[in-house]
C-alpha cells in the first residue's frame, strides 16, 4: 500500500529587523511600566495594611477630631472620680452599667 503525503508550505512574512527592534522596545517599556505598578501596589498594599493601628493610635491621641476647648483634661475627669470614690460616691445602676454622681 501505497502512502502519499503532502506537503503544504506555509509562506510567512516576519516584520523586517528595524519593526522587531521597535516591538521589543515597546514590550520592555510595558513589563518597565508593569513592574512599576506592581511595587507601587505591594506599597500600597503594606501601608493599607498598617492602616488600623494607625487610626487606633490617632484614636487613642485624640487626634481624630478636633479637641473642643471646653472639654477638661483626662487628669480633671480623673482627679473628680477618685475624689468621689474616696466621699463613698453615689453608684447608680442604669441598664446595667454603674454611673457615678458627681
Amino acid at each position: 500500500m501505497e502512502r502519499r503525503c503532502r506537503l503544504t508550505l506555509l509562506l510567512t512574512t516576519s516584520p523586517s529587523t528595524e519593526e522587531q527592534q521597535e516591538i521589543v522596545k515597546r514590550v520592555d517599556a510595558l513589563f518597565a511600566q508593569a513592574d512599576a505598578l506592581e511595587a507601587q501596589y505591594e506599597s500600597l498594599k503594606a501601608k493599607i495594611e498598617k492602616l488600623p493601628q494607625a487610626l487606633l493610635a490617632k484614636a487613642f491621641r485624640g487626634e481624630l477630631v478636633p479637641q473642643d476647648p471646653t472639654d477638661e483634661p483626662a487628669s480633671v475627669l480623673l482627679q473628680k472620680i477618685k475624689a468621689e470614690a474616696a466621699k463613698g460616691g453615689k453608684k447608680k445602676e442604669k441598664n446595667g452599667q454603674i454611673e457615678l454622681a458627681f
